[in-house]
């Protein structure tokens, strides 16, 4: 497997989670994140007084980059790491992982937070 090609399947996948964090940050929170080319964070409920605050965006910068990385990680070692999958079917799953890493995450900092919502539902 060529390591030009494994490189090009990491940033697709890494340009995506950067691209769209803040539409998952919005999906998981409901908080009024937006595209970047939208508002970003502009609109997210951070910025309200008296109301309930993002998890992410409520640790600023600390919340984003420990979300990304831990994305990105997951990302990298599905690329990287030995596996008899095809690079295909890792570039598959390191985007799925997207997500799936992020809702996690985005779980834990919901529950430690005390975040009233995720994915719709009523948590606390």
């Amino acid at each position: 497997m060529s390591a030009k090609r494994k490189r090009l399947a990491w940033e697709i996948s890494a340009g995506v989670t950067l691209l769209f964090f803040l539409n998952l940050c919005h999906m998981l929170f409901q908080c009024g994140c937006r595209s970047l080319w939208n508002g970003a964070d502009l609109f997210c409920n951070v910025h309200t007084a008296g109301a309930a605050h993002c998890p992410w965006c409520s640790y600023g910068w600390w919340g984003i980059i420990i979300t990304v990385s831990t994305i990105l990680l997951v990302q990298t070692g599905i690329l990287y790491l030995p596996s008899k999958l095809s690079l295909r079917n890792r570039w598959i799953f390191s985007l799925a992982a997207f997500p799936v890493a992020g809702a996690i995450v985005g779980f834990l900092f919901a529950v430690f937070s005390g975040y009233p919502v995720f994915l719709w539902l009523t948590l606390f």
